[in-house]
């Protein structure tokens, strides 16, 4: 779901595309080097053995192999490289053609389609061309039509060279699906087209080396870009990087990067082979689109997402008896926008066919909420049913309504390119593809009055609170974002709890380590060495909610944009957020510039709140921020401190509960 700031626990990846290859190689992300015969079998499912490409002996025609060694237009290699792999489709296309026969006879056909020419890749967004060296992209041109001849491919490919001839990289383009996409890399400049008034020098081995660093920068940035445009319909994206005669085939997706060994295309043709044979034969579940979404069409211009009935669950955590379809009504509500990570994606959906009728995404009735959380983390849809068991009926309207769920439970079953099948692999770290559709609901700021703010923020962290102590499930990521609130026919709010996919079992020996959303996380977490996640950490987490929402809520149902204070004072980074905090709650809290609809709630709710945070931050600065465990003072609540009574007794508000604990 939106949220300002990003998770604590994947904040390293938010910067990922502005990092050199080289500290992204000696990071924990590093990319995952296999050979090319590993990759085109994952890729193409196939056995590669059966392929026999080495029967093929390829040689490079002279005149293709020195319109690319000595290209017409300096710094141009990729021209000439897209004549260099049409011709070894031409000489390769009846073993392309063979693989797809096997594949329908084997009842494995994917929407296979028929690519005749390597632009016909490059234009559908299937895959993208990085020039490494001189950090240029491929760009994309209108589609040729079949020619019937041999010569009338080559007149049509000199027409189309003369049209691609440095067309540089700062262009907009639109994938498949027809969502923008940004490839402007700041600071990258083509070598063909220096800055303005720089004068032009003798390539040397440092500016070799500097345009290969914004040539992996380059082939980042539009790696992220796609998987980001592309709003869940894709699951990986794949790249041929050009390093001279070098090229390698490179796969990104939110756990990883695959990349290939280097492969000379003159001196090795028969895995130049073997990578054009891999790729022509690919269909759209190879190429990485998400096979649980259709293209879109007429009557669903967005798709349509189809729920499988193997390995889901309805609402009571039954197994579905039949796919349930889905149509997609609008544009993504919320994209993680970071290459590796959890990958969330949340679309609003209708049922089919009812929903073919909504156009309107603001009207749908359901989202369907798309991730890759850790394998080790339990399903958010397992931990509200199990939730909705434990606290009853009296507090089940807290909670999201689910209409369904799936999820692949094995790293194995993810199909192209698992993790898993990399030798030196950290399974823990695994991550597995979960789908959750459940209702929707309106966001915090959509409140239309302070009591109805009141309302809901109260009915929340009571909620919080009963799910911690009679299910013994500590929500773990509060956030400006996971506070919604749900409307009936007349009008009345209730809070609901959203987001529960960093939920964390409080007697799983197994916890995760401490996260959250870096706007709201506990002062105690920031450290370097964080102590376990306790309830009172969740506390201190709805006091920055508080305030985020005095800035953010102008009760006219409108997203605000950040303000300045927010930014400069709280959602900064984490190495200053605890000593900002500080100093934000011991200024007069009436200078700062809060809407003024939340004036009441200064004295009443705010001061109290932040006393309360500071005699805390007393409290740890007296133990140098580490637990306490002399076996006299309560940890847990900070002697007492900390406690869902003290909080809400400090708002001069009723502790006690509709129904007993």
């Amino acid at each position: 779901m939106p949220s300002p700031g990003e998770d604590h626990e994947t904040a390293t990846h938010s910067h990922l595309t502005s990092q050199p290859w080289h500290s992204l190689v000696n990071s924990g992300n590093m990319p995952i080097d296999i050979d090319v015969d590993i990759f085109v079998e994952k890729l193409l499912k196939y056995p590669v053995d059966g392929l026999n490409i080495a029967a093929l002996q390829y040689y490079c025609p002279d005149q293709l192999k020195k319109a690319y060694l000595w290209p017409e237009v300096p710094g141009d290699r990729l021209t000439p490289l897209d004549r260099i792999i049409d011709d070894v489709h031409i000489r390769a296309r009846r073993i392309v053609r063979t693989i797809w026969r096997d594949r329908v006879a084997r009842g494995v056909n994917a929407e296979l389609s028929n690519r005749l020419y390597w632009r016909d890749l490059v234009d559908s967004e299937d895959i993208f061309v990085v020039d490494k060296q001189h950090v240029k992209l491929m760009e994309a041109t209108p589609k040729p039509s079949l020619p019937s001849t041999r010569a009338t491919r080559r007149n049509h490919e000199r027409k189309r060279k003369s049209e691609d001839v440095d067309t540089g990289i700062h262009k907009r383009q639109k994938n498949a699906d027809g969502l923008p996409i940004s490839i402007l890399v700041p600071g990258i400049y083509c070598t063909d087209d220096p800055k303005p008034e720089q004068k032009k020098v003798a390539p040397t081995c440092t500016t070799e080396v500097r345009g290969s660093a914004k040539g992996m920068a380059l082939m980042l940035h539009v790696a992220q870009e796609r998987l980001t445009s592309a709003a869940g319909r894709r699951r990986h994206v794949l790249a041929l990087l050009v390093d001279g005669p070098i090229v390698r085939l490179v796969c990104f997706d939110c756990m990883t990067i695959h990349i290939t060994r280097p492969v000379h295309i003159f001196k090795e043709p028969e895995l130049l082979v073997l990578i054009v044979v891999a790729l022509f034969a690919s269909d759209r579940v190879h190429l990485g689109y998400e096979p649980l979404i259709s293209p879109p069409t007429k009557l669903a211009p967005h798709g349509m997402l189809c729920i499988p009935s193997s390995g889901s669950w309805d609402r009571d955590g039954n197994f579905l008896a039949e796919d349930a379809p889905f149509v997609i009504s609008g544009e993504p509500i919320y994209v993680e926008s970071t290459l590796l990570g959890r990958a969330t994606v949340v679309l609003p959906v209708d049922h089919f066919p009812a929903g073919l009728c909504n156009v309107n995404s603001k009207t749908s009735s359901l989202i369907a909420k798309m991730g890759w959380p850790l394998q080790m983390q339990t399903s958010e849809d397992k931990i509200i049913r199990e939730i909705r068991r434990e606290v009853g009926p009296c507090w089940e309207a807290y909670i999201p309504r689910i209409e369904c769920s799936w999820g692949i439970m094995s790293q194995w079953n993810i199909g192209i390119l698992p993790r898993i099948a990399t030798v030196g692999s950290d399974l823990s770290q695994n991550q597995v593809f979960r789908v959750l559709v459940c209702e929707r609901l309106e966001h915090l700021w959509t409140v239309s009055s302070l009591d109805e703010f009141k309302t809901v923020f109260l009915d929340l962290v009571r909620f919080h609170y009963v799910a911690y102590t009679k299910a013994g499930i500590l929500h773990g990521d509060l956030s400006f974002a996971n506070l919604m609130l749900r409307r009936d026919e007349a009008k009345n709010v209730t809070g609901v709890l959203n987001d529960w996919d960093m939920a964390i079992r409080m007697k799983s020996p197994n916890r995760r380590l401490p996260g959250g959303t870096m706007p709201f996380i506990a002062m105690e977490l920031l450290q370097d060495c964080p102590p376990p996640q306790r309830y009172r950490h969740d506390l201190e987490s709805f006091v920055w909610i508080l305030v985020w929402s005095m800035y953010q809520i102008d009760f006219t149902g409108a997203d605000l944009p950040q303000c300045d204070e927010l930014s400069d004072h709280l959602d900064v980074d984490s190495d200053v957020l605890m000593r900002e905090r500080v100093r934000f709650m011991m200024a007069d809290v009436h200078a700062w510039k809060f809407q003024p609809q939340f004036e009441p709630l200064v004295d009443k709710w705010l001061k109290p709140l932040f006393d309360m945070l500071l005699q805390a931050v007393e409290m740890h600065a007296e133990n140098d921020w580490q637990d306490v465990n002399d076996g006299t003072f309560d940890n847990e609540t900070l002697g007492g401190l900390m406690t869902y009574d003290g909080f809400m007794r400090a708002i001069d508000e009723d502790p006690r509960l509709p129904e007993p604990l």
